[in-house]
């Protein structure tokens, strides 16, 4: 299964222009990192990706509303969903992310005097303990320690839906993404125009793949011009010759040699017509003796 999301745009209330539009990704199962410029939209695609923010225009397909979905946010002040939920579940897949990601039992009765490193541990634990099809994490592993980050990155490893994760944790998206889809801001006719690609494999191969690509179209533009040049060079030439056969026709008043290059001289004319004589010879061009002139019929 894979979560598609067709044609998107999207508008803030209030913004006099949409914050993306006519924007598509896919997102397939495994995990998929949401990169990008601060305030370019990741957070809020994803969001439209899960059900929680509805776009201007475009289709997400499967329909979330037919989706179980976990959804952890940036922030740890607010209490996780399913925070109940998850304190009462004590079944082996609870177990084992509970132990993956080191909570102790009391930390859910306790969620407003955890440190900021158990309450993203706990968040996490509650977004997978809905066993969700689809799972968003935003930045999970903002301001947490070494050995909670690689909690973390286990704990995603485990997980078979199809997982977002929004970070600028380049060390986690190596080590947990198949996959990374990318905002980009471009400009196209004259305008800033944001556009979403998808490259595989982690941000490693990512940034790699993306310089290729920009050798690959900076080579394209440079033909681009050497191939203008020519033209345009094969254009100046012949509007030269152009002119130079102008010039020679109203100062001359005939015809140019078709062997000429150059502008003729100011005072070049055209050679009067030979006309024989009556009676005299006629020259031979193929160096024979002369023919006699034709006689005159009276």
């Amino acid at each position: 299964m894979a979560l598609s999301l067709s044609h998107i745009s999207f508008t803030y209330e209030g913004a006099p222009e949409p914050l993306f539009d006519d924007v598509s990704a896919t997102f397939p199962r495994g995990w998929s990192a949401i990169l990008g410029d601060n305030g370019i939209g990741k957070s809020t695609l994803a969001n439209i990706a899960v059900g929680r923010l509805t776009p201007d225009q475009g289709k997400v397909s499967p329909s979330p509303r037919g989706l179980v979905v976990g959804y952890c946010p940036q922030r740890t002040v607010e209490t996780p969903e399913r925070l109940e939920d998850f304190a009462a579940d004590w079944s082996p897949e609870a177990m084992t992310v509970r132990e993956t990601l080191g909570i102790d039992d009391e930390w859910c009765y306790r969620y407003d005097t955890l440190s900021g490193g158990e309450a993203k541990r706990v968040q996490v634990a509650c977004a997978l303990a809905a066993r969700p099809d689809v799972l968003v994490l935003d930045e999970p592993t903002n301001h947490v320690d070494g050995p909670t980050r690689n909690s973390i990155a286990r704990v995603m490893r485990t997980f078979r839906g199809i997982g977002i994760v929004i970070s600028h944790d380049v060390a986690l998206i190596d080590a947990t993404c198949d996959r990374c889809v990318c905002f980009e801001r471009r400009h196209i006719r004259g305008r800033n125009v944001t556009q979403v690609g998808a490259y595989a494999g982690g941000y490693s191969r990512m940034i790699q793949a993306r310089r290729e690509r920009e050798r690959s179209e900076a080579d394209a533009l440079s033909a681009a011009h050497r191939e203008t040049a020519r033209l345009v060079d094969i254009q100046t030439t012949r509007h030269t010759k152009v002119q130079q056969v102008e010039s020679a026709k109203r100062q001359g008043g005939g015809s140019i040699p078709k062997t000429m290059t150059r502008a003729p001289p100011a005072n070049w004319r055209v050679p009067p017509a030979w006309t024989p004589a009556w009676g005299a010879p006629i020259p031979n061009s193929m160096g024979a003796s002369p023919r006699p002139a034709p006689k005159r019929r009276i």
